[in-house]
């Protein structure tokens, strides 16, 4: 016969009998996997104030072994969840530390004359107590290369603290305040390298599913439009039905660091290169920057951060 229906009297067979326990079996070992793996991040996550990026499977499950309620955890399966949440655990901590560096803008104030091994020292000494520059205990290369980063970033842009005051002094006018009554934030997210994009969808995620914000007991309704790579004019910045309330831009290296101030100036900064553009339309609109740390942040060359940090 052509009928492609299996017929149920096959059903009744013997190796239909050992086919469907053979499948039960596998399905229901794959749901014990999944409880045993929940399990395990579940312990991992309550435990995460004192297991630390870089730690082995085998030091994680001695600091799980010490909590209420432990179930001993396959070394197999253990070593899978671990390397999997490691990673999070690593990049969480990275932004912290970067946070720390980027509000402690005094310990790379050193004179000329101090050699990079001095002034690695001092900052050393300087964070060694606080918990964000101890979540990298284990990875200390990590951390050496975050602070060589950074000072590479204020090495390589001098300017940059002057910059960041032009724009947070160009931020106190009171004319792009909410307006009584407006209950709608009309925020502007510019970037480059799709980080404006990816912050869009970050901003998205938690302010969804109404898109809505509470700022002082008051609900905010949320309006988005990203600059993301695009050549930056007045008309990007507002139009008829969309005058931004506030900016925020976002950077990850010098390239896109470049792009942000090239499109702050001239619409929100006095340009310096075009001197008839002394009054920029949104001069005051208030500013947050955001600097974002990238999966190049650890891969980067450290011969060729600390070359630039010496520049």
């Amino acid at each position: 016969t052509r009928d492609p229906r299996i017929s149920l009297s096959i059903l009744g067979l013997p190796q239909a009998a050992i086919c469907f326990d053979t499948h039960k079996d596998r399905v229901l070992k794959r749901q014990k996997r999944l409880e045993k793996k929940h399990y395990c991040r579940d312990m991992i996550s309550k435990a995460k104030d004192s297991i630390l990026p870089g730690m082995t499977w085998i030091e994680v499950s001695q600091e799980l072994s010490l909590r209420d309620n432990y179930t001993s955890i396959e070394e197999e399966l253990g070593e899978f969840v671990w390397t999997e949440m490691e990673k999070k655990f690593r990049q969480d901590s990275m932004e912290d530390f970067n946070e720390l560096l980027i509000e402690s803008p005094t310990l790379f104030d050193f004179p000329q004359t101090t050699d990079g091994s001095q002034q690695m020292n001092s900052i050393r000494n300087a964070l060694k107590d606080d918990a964000r520059y101890q979540r990298l205990q284990r990875l200390d290369n990590c951390r050496l290369l975050l602070i060589l980063k950074h000072m590479a970033f204020l090495q390589k842009e001098p300017s940059v603290d002057v910059r960041f005051r032009n724009i947070i002094d160009s931020t106190h006018s009171s004319i792009w305040n909410v307006k009584a009554g407006d209950f709608q934030l009309r925020l502007l997210l510019l970037g480059t390298d799709g980080l404006a994009q990816e912050l869009e969808g970050n901003i998205s995620e938690l302010c969804s599913p109404h898109f809505q914000c509470v700022i002082d007991d008051a609900s905010y309704g949320i309006e988005l439009r990203v600059i993301d790579n695009e050549i930056v004019s007045v008309n990007n910045f507002a139009s008829e039905d969309f005058t931004p309330t506030g900016c925020i831009c976002i950077f990850s290296n010098h390239k896109n660091l470049q792009y942000v101030f090239k499109a702050l100036e001239g619409n929100i900064l006095a340009s310096k290169s075009n001197t008839q553009i002394s009054h920029p339309p949104f001069r005051g609109l208030p500013i947050t920057l955001i600097q974002a740390i990238g999966p190049d942040t650890v891969e980067a060359d450290p011969l060729k951060i600390a070359e630039d940090a010496a520049k």
